[in-house]
């Protein structure tokens, strides 16, 4: 367990390296060797799906070392990390990883493992206003006249109008023609083409 725990610890160090990196980046600070492809920060890892995977990973180990952690400084620790590896989520504006950062608190407040009435409503509590702050996100996202960039990306217009959800229609055709075996390995093409509509 103490290996494990050594381990553990020396991800979240790597971690909240790459998290720093990505808010000098999201900063344009040193600039001249920390480049961003694109608007949003990717630190070391190439892409901002790729730091999102890896933030998303890190941050529920980091809330499952932090529920374990028994001194306030260890706590503290967590905590902190917690809160970096969140913001850089947030920073990354990938709307998958997003997603899958809300289904992940769901089941985490929602079925963490715990005999202590207490702590059980407080998980809820916490739930609820995990729920609350989505739902006003997406609500400020389609209300407001020029949202911030994170929330524009969360837009159902912005969503409709993407390239990828032509592709799925697109996709589902295909799968309703040969709905057993489909196309073949590495023959998505041959069913797109089939089933795209230009216009």
């Amino acid at each position: 367990q103490a290996y494990w725990k050594l381990f553990v610890n020396g991800l979240l160090a790597v971690g909240a390296a790459v998290s720093t990196l990505a808010m000098f980046q999201w900063q344009g600070w040193f600039s001249t060797f920390l480049v961003a492809p694109g608007a949003r920060p990717t630190s070391t890892m190439g892409s901002t799906m790729t730091l999102a995977l890896f933030l998303i990973l890190l941050l529920f180990l980091t809330l499952a070392m932090l529920a374990k952690a028994n001194s306030s400084g260890s706590r503290m620790i967590y905590g902190a990390c917690a809160i970096l590896f969140t913001f850089v989520l947030f920073l990354t504006e990938t709307r998958a990883a997003l997603l899958g950062f809300a289904a992940g608190i769901f089941f985490f407040l929602g079925w963490y493992p715990t005999q202590q009435k207490k702590y059980t409503l407080i998980l809820k509590g916490l739930l609820l206003a995990a729920f609350l702050a989505g739902g006003g996100l997406l609500l400020a996202a389609n209300t407001l006249p020029s949202p911030p960039s994170i929330l524009y990306r969360l837009q159902l217009e912005t969503l409709a109008q993407e390239p990828r959800f032509a592709a799925w229609q697109v996709a589902i055709h295909a799968l309703q023609e040969r709905p057993l075996l489909g196309y073949g390995p590495e023959n998505f093409s041959v069913g797109f083409d089939k089933h795209f509509d230009p216009a």
